[in-house]
Protein backbone atom coordinates (compact mmCIF):
# COMPACT_ATOMS: atom_id res chain seq x y z
CA UNK A 1 0.00 0.00 0.00
CA UNK A 2 1.73 3.33 -1.18
CA UNK A 3 0.48 6.85 0.39
CA UNK A 4 1.43 9.73 -0.63
CA UNK A 5 1.95 13.22 1.56
CA UNK A 6 -1.48 15.06 0.87
CA UNK A 7 -3.50 11.27 1.89
CA UNK A 8 -1.74 11.28 5.10
CA UNK A 9 -2.10 14.70 6.18
CA UNK A 10 -5.90 14.57 4.96
CA UNK A 11 -6.45 11.50 7.56
CA UNK A 12 -4.98 13.19 10.51
CA UNK A 13 -6.59 16.55 9.67
CA UNK A 14 -9.99 13.79 9.72
CA UNK A 15 -8.88 12.73 13.15
CA UNK A 16 -7.68 15.60 14.47
CA UNK A 17 -11.22 16.71 13.48
CA UNK A 18 -13.07 13.94 15.07
CA UNK A 19 -11.36 14.63 18.58
CA UNK A 20 -11.36 18.52 18.55
CA UNK A 21 -7.88 18.70 17.57
CA UNK A 22 -6.26 16.29 20.02
CA UNK A 23 -4.39 13.07 19.08
CA UNK A 24 -3.00 10.26 21.41
CA UNK A 25 0.66 9.41 20.70
CA UNK A 26 1.85 6.24 21.74
CA UNK A 27 5.43 5.98 21.93
CA UNK A 28 7.80 3.30 24.19
CA UNK A 29 4.84 2.60 26.86
CA UNK A 30 3.96 6.41 27.40
CA UNK A 31 0.79 8.11 25.68
CA UNK A 32 0.84 11.93 24.73
CA UNK A 33 -1.99 14.18 24.15
CA UNK A 34 -0.60 16.59 21.65
CA UNK A 35 -2.76 19.64 19.63
CA UNK A 36 -2.37 20.40 16.37
CA UNK A 37 -2.89 22.96 14.09
CA UNK A 38 -2.65 23.56 10.25
CA UNK A 39 -1.39 27.01 8.58
CA UNK A 40 -2.02 27.57 4.90
CA UNK A 41 -0.72 25.86 2.55
CA UNK A 42 3.05 27.22 1.45
CA UNK A 43 3.11 29.04 -1.84
CA UNK A 44 5.23 27.40 -4.57
CA UNK A 45 7.99 29.98 -3.93
CA UNK A 46 7.58 29.32 0.15
CA UNK A 47 8.69 25.89 -0.65
CA UNK A 48 11.52 26.85 -2.97
CA UNK A 49 13.39 29.35 -0.47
Amino acid sequence: MKNNVGEVLQELQKKLAENEGVIEVNQDGYVYQATCTFNSPASEKEIRF
